[in-house]
């Protein structure tokens, strides 16, 4: 370097005048010092909110079940989840989704759709049932009734048993 001296010879004369009171050295070390700023507490001063804590473990859960519910609901509009979750009440489909998407190509209204799904449901809720007698029990035509039930099956909200009956999972 500059001083025509070696490291060590440097870290030497620094420690001597750290010892010597002219001024504080401390040496550099190989791994990450913490230094604090404060006085840390002793355990038996630590004091936790439990509400607190038990209040954000909830919000953090309710976010989490929000996340899971956008991610797994199949036959509500995306964008309505979204406006719901922020609190805010909008009863229009957005159009684009790939819900609506699908409920579009399906031919029937919103209002329509939504009626032969909670028909489905509650049908299918009370026990399973084979695909003919399961259309002869709603009021739609055999190709809205295919749509609708093909949307079910690809939503996964409906499945078939060993008999081959459609069973509701919801």
């Amino acid at each position: 370097g500059r001083l025509k001296i070696t490291v060590n010879d440097a870290i030497q004369y620094l420690t001597k005048l750290d010892e010597l009171g002219i001024f504080s050295y401390l040496p550099r070390k190989d791994k990450p010092q913490v230094i604090y700023l404060q006085n840390r507490l002793r355990k038996e001063e630590l004091r936790l909110d439990i509400k607190a804590i038990n209040a954000r473990k909830e919000e953090y859960e309710n976010r989490l079940k929000a996340v899971h519910n956008y991610i797994t609901e199949n036959d509500t509009c995306r964008t309505k989840l979204l406006v719901q979750y922020f609190g805010e009440k909008d009863n229009q489909d957005c159009g684009v989704c790939d819900v609506c998407l699908a409920k579009k190509k399906s031919g029937l209204t919103d209002e329509q759709f939504s009626k032969a799904v909670a028909e489905v449901e509650a049908l299918l809720k009370a026990e399973p049932l084979g695909i003919d007698t399961l259309s002869m029990k709603l009021d739609l035509d055999g190709d809205n009734y295919n749509k609708v039930i093909d949307f079910l099956l690809d939503a996964g909200k409906l499945s078939r048993n060993k008999q081959k009956e459609l069973v509701w999972v919801g």
